[in-house]
Formats: C-alpha cells, structure tokens, sequence
C-alpha cells in the first residue's frame, strides 16, 4: 500500500472480521493508505463495519455472494465509463 504505483484500485471486503483485521493491519494511518482506493463489500453487515471504521463504501453487492459481488463491480465499472 506504501507503494504508490502497486496500490490496487479496490479492495473486496467480504466479511466484517476481514474488514476489521485489515483496518487493524493498516493502523492509524489508514486514512491516506486508503486515499483513491474504492472499498467493496459482499453485503450490507460488511458495510454496516466499514462505515463503523470510517471508511467509505463505495460498491455493495445486492446477492450476497462472490458472484453477486463481481457483477456489483463489474456494472459499477461498466456504468462509470459510460458516462
């Protein structure tokens, strides 16, 4: 994440403890390790935690899946560029 050319251009959440151990791993400094980095989430408990932690939800998957959370992914990225 330090690395400003290998930082990744989203990150999937899909529990609330994969949330809460990632948020421990980055530490206070989150906040800028995070900046332009779009947060996802399987569901709305996973993003219910995301928000608990102050970090902003930027796709939620509407089935509660792996697959229901790429095709969240998908059509947000296919509706942002066609724009």
């Amino acid at each position: 994440m330090k690395d400003s050319t290998r930082r990744p251009h989203l990150i999937t959440f899909t529990s609330s403890s994969t949330a809460r151990n990632f948020v421990e791993l980055l530490g206070t400094d989150r906040t800028r390790l995070l900046k332009d980095v779009e947060l996802t989430s399987i569901g709305p408990v996973t993003s219910a935690t995301l928000r608990e932690l102050q970090l902003p939800v930027a796709i939620e998957a509407r089935e509660f899946t792996m697959g229901g959370l790429i095709r969240a992914i998908v059509l947000a990225r296919y509706a942002a560029h066609s724009r």
